[in-house]
């Protein structure tokens, strides 16, 4: 079983951008554990620099100084039967998730 993890880049103005990437799990970590070690890393439990995750930056291609902002927001981590969109696991990104909590 692998995971979706979920996301959207949400502007200024409140429009959307969303994304998703399909990740690998040939650790068997449960998503109980997964989503608890994710939101442990996030901003607030929920936000995130996309380059710092290396996930897809979904930021529109105007970008207005007064309103946007750099960050990302989760949406989702779910199971899935989808073939996995990324050469990285679960553990993988997780533990890059968590070294950023050291830096």
């Amino acid at each position: 079983m692998q995971f979706k993890f979920s996301y959207m880049y949400r502007d200024g103005a409140n429009y959307k951008n969303h994304g998703e990437v399909i990740i690998s799990n040939p650790d068997n970590v449960s998503l109980v554990e997964a989503l608890e070690r994710l939101q442990l890393c996030l901003i607030d439990e929920m936000y995130f620099y996309a380059h710092t995750l290396g996930v897809p930056d979904l930021h529109f291609p105007h970008w207005n100084d007064l309103y946007d902002h750099s960050w990302h927001e989760f949406v989702a981590l779910e199971e899935t039967q989808e073939p996995p969109t990324v050469e990285w696991s679960i553990s993988d990104f997780l533990n890059n998730c968590e070294s950023l909590l050291k830096n």
